[in-house]
């Protein structure tokens, strides 16, 4: 039965090694003739190769089902070939090049035919920044805007590397056979006869990497973070039903925004309570602040029921956020490591002592701030 993109990638995803093998094997050909073409020699293209599949399935995920996976692969590659040769070389200075000159170059109709075997030897001549120019506008179709944005140079920039590649190609064609010599082209783009041909050339170029470049990549591709539970569930059910990420993504969404609203509209009308306590002028460093809910019909001590507490911090602050609206009694009392001699009392906001003259907190529309001040005992025999 045949396994179709989705599948193969759906199985990478649930880490199936024999999957991630079969993925190989469909991609590692062409990936490896892109790679040929990109590098100055073997051991480059090597090295390209396992970072290309090192990135294409750390990003498996990111695959969304359109486009088949080779030409979403190829680009991937691509772009690992430069992000190389940015990292490993220093492309050289851009020469100034007027594209209207005689060169040494080669017309239709006089074009020699030659094989990609051949075309690389001299594609893989150029400098690094010729190169990867040249492969990126007459093989890969980049336009000169993204070239530019790719290798962090100027379109004219672009244009002139490209020119120049151009006559470093003809001029190593044409010392294979003098016939090709001194041909005069004025039309440097778009494609000329022989970038059609480079481009035919290698359309459907590939070749086998060397029989080790699987074992060395197996061991590197087992240690990458993969999806794993429920994303990596989302992401195969979402290859396999043919709908993209980003449909499951808004649903998920919108049932986020409604599950705020519930939220937001259960802690609407709750307000935080924040203050200081004080121990005579100096802030208390530690305590606990208690909230009491107070009844709107009774008085202080005729009905109350403990709401939350709140350590009091080195600093004297404490807080109870999210606090519904209603009258409560705030009381403060010093920790027994901080007050070890017990000289000052529990204190009631607004009142000096436990009695009917503590005043209410009363939270409204808006956050209340508050201060809370112990006092020392009013006689050396009293106890907190």
């Amino acid at each position: 039965m045949h396994e179709t993109d989705e599948e193969l990638v759906a199985a990478c995803l649930r880490r199936e090694i024999a999957a991630e093998y079969r993925l190989y094997r469909l991609l590692a050909p062409k990936m490896y003739g892109i790679c040929l073409r990109y590098a100055g020699n073997d051991i480059e293209a090597d090295d390209i190769l396992q970072l290309g599949f090192i990135r294409l399935f750390s990003r498996l995920h990111l695959y969304r089902g359109q486009g088949t996976l080779v030409k979403w692969s190829k680009t991937l590659f691509v772009r690992t070939a430069i992000n190389y040769f940015h990292a490993n070389h220093k492309y050289g200075r851009v020469e100034s090049f007027d594209e209207q000159r005689e060169y040494g170059a080669v017309s239709e109709g006089v074009t020699p035919y030659l094989s990609a075997g051949e075309l690389l030897g001299v594609i893989r001549e150029l400098p690094p920044g010729y190169r990867s120019v040249f492969n990126l506008y007459v093989v890969d179709n980049f336009s000169h805007k993204e070239i530019a944005a790719l290798l962090g140079i100027t379109e004219s920039a672009s244009r002139s590397q490209l020119a120049r590649a151009r006559q470093m190609v003809r001029e190593r064609i044409g010392r294979s056979d003098e016939r090709y010599l001194a041909v005069l082209v004025t039309a440097m783009e778009p494609l000329d006869p022989l970038d059609r041909q480079i481009r035919e050339a290698f359309s459907g170029f590939q070749k086998e990497p060397p029989p080790t470049a699987w074992e060395k990549l197996a061991p590197l591709v087992a240690k990458l973070p993969h999806p794993t539970g429920l994303l990596a569930k989302l992401l195969s059910v979402t290859l396999l039903s043919g709908k993209p990420l980003g449909f499951y993504l808004t649903v998920a969404g919108a049932g986020l925004v409604f599950l705020s609203g519930i939220i937001g509209f259960s802690t609407c009308g709750r307000h935080e309570v924040r203050g200081h306590a004080y121990a005579g002028h100096q802030r208390l460093k530690g305590g606990m602040a208690d909230l009491f809910s107070l009844a709107d019909s009774a008085l202080p001590w005729d009905s109350v029921t403990h709401y939350r507490s709140a350590y009091i911090n080195p600093t004297g602050h404490f807080r109870f956020p999210r606090v519904k609206q209603g009258r409560y009694l705030l009381r403060v009392a010093p920790a027994s490591e901080v007050d070890p001699s017990g000289r000052f009392d529990p204190a009631w906001l607004g009142g000096q002592s436990s009695s009917d003259s503590a005043a209410p907190v009363s939270v409204g529309d808006q956050d209340v701030m508050v201060e809370v001040r112990l006092l020392r005992h009013s006689s050396p025999g009293k106890q907190p």
